[in-house]
């Protein structure tokens, strides 16, 4: 064996106990965690960052080692998750930096590069929390220089996809709308680029729904219905696609939650449409039918509340025939029983008795044909009690 490869095996092995060193800590910590403690003792704290030093060094003369540079990812990505726990964000800092060095070397393998984008997106989050935000951007766009250097790379284009909607997110709460534009078009590119990538189409959607979320709850109604319009369009071109779907169903549970709060019950009626065919699709399974009996009811007590009991009743009706075609399911049959039970509740208000007594009469059938149910017969009673 060569003065070189006895020099290299010594660096692996010590890379390799530095390695075993930090997973101990994590250990430590874990299990601390499972008991309720929120802190590492300083003893570990301190060997974790021994550790840690030992890897930076080896890597600064062993680089180009495989076996080095892929202990020092592992050991990286431990101690990162362990800073975070703990909420060290300078340490998290640190441990950045070296995944850094390591994807940015002249040949870094795809899983190299793959642990930095994702330890990076991790980061970006806990600087946005730590009320760094500008961090947080500066972050991203360090995943987004490494993509643009390694463009073939999918798994690195779908971890920055992922970072991507994310920073949307984070941008929008701050009110830093520019950013936040700035990021969904580079999203859009991306999905240009990488057509066929399930995962970067998935990002795209996520980045639409955080904007919707954001748009709905603040915004333009017409601007939130069509960011869900252009999800429900990508929903249309992969009906199969389970993930799709669900990111969907939910932005669409989302605006008509939040716009029927607000009072815009025509645009909220929209989301409703669009939740009803989502959930008539083959693929539309328990999740997406939940959302769809909840946004129901979300829907008929913003209208009662707002004197539309004829909308409130038309919405009824589709949530009283959902629930027949849906019989063994609890939370469609719970948000049919408030639902009735609100809109009951109106109508006798304004003097409605026979609507009322209509909707009692679904309350009492809902309770004979599922007996056992309790949240049905405690809704339905009290129905009683009031009327």
């Amino acid at each position: 064996m060569s003065l070189g490869s006895r020099d290299a095996s010594k660096a692996i092995a010590r890379a390799e106990r530095a390695v075993l060193a930090i997973r101990q800590v994590e250990q430590t910590y874990m299990d601390a965690a499972a008991e309720g403690q929120t802190e590492l003792p300083s003893d570990d704290l301190a060997s974790a960052l021994d550790a840690f030093a030992e890897l930076e060094a080896l890597t600064a003369i062993h680089l180009e080692t495989e076996d080095v540079a892929r202990a020092a990812v592992c050991g990286s990505v431990r101690l990162a998750a362990v800073g975070r726990s703990i909420g060290k964000l300078d340490l998290v800092r640190r441990v950045n930096g070296l995944l850094a060095r390591l994807a940015q070397q002249p040949s870094p393998d795809a899983v190299t590069r793959r642990a930095f984008a994702e330890a990076s997106n991790d980061l970006m989050l806990a600087e946005a929390d730590a009320d760094q935000l500008d961090a947080a951007i500066e972050t991203y766009f360090g995943i987004a220089a490494l993509s643009d250097t390694y463009p073939t790379d999918s798994d690195l284009t779908g971890a920055r996809a992922k970072a991507a909607a994310n920073l949307i997110a984070l941008t929008l709460e701050a009110g830093r709308d520019k950013v936040a534009d700035l990021v969904m078009r580079e999203l859009e590119a991306l999905c240009r680029t990488f057509p066929a990538e399930k995962l970067v189409a998935l990002q795209m959607a996520r980045g639409r729904f955080n904007r919707l979320a954001w748009t709905a709850r603040t915004g333009s109604p017409d601007a939130a219905i069509a960011e869900l319009e252009t999800l429900f369009e990508s929903a249309l071109r992969s009906p199969a696609d389970v993930d799709m779907l669900d990111i969907t169903s939910d932005a669409a549970f989302v605006l008509v939650t939040r716009l029927g709060t607000r009072q815009h019950h025509k645009a909220a009626r929209k989301g409703f449409d669009v939740l009803s065919k989502l959930a008539a699709l083959p693929a539309a399974g328990d999740p997406i039918m939940g959302r769809l009996a909840e946004a129901a009811f979300n829907l008929i007590t913003d209208l009662c509340e707002n004197d539309r009991r004829d909308e409130a009743q038309l919405i009824y009706d589709d949530l009283a025939g959902l629930s027949v075609a849906e019989d063994d399911n609890a939370k469609i049959r719970l948000a049919q029983a408030k639902g009735a039970a609100n809109l009951a509740m109106t109508h006798e208000a304004v003097g409605d008795v026979v609507a009322a007594e209509l909707l009692t009469a679904d309350l009492r059938a809902l309770v004979h044909a599922h007996p056992d149910d309790m949240a049905i017969f405690e809704i339905a009673a009290l129905v009683d009690q009031t009327n």
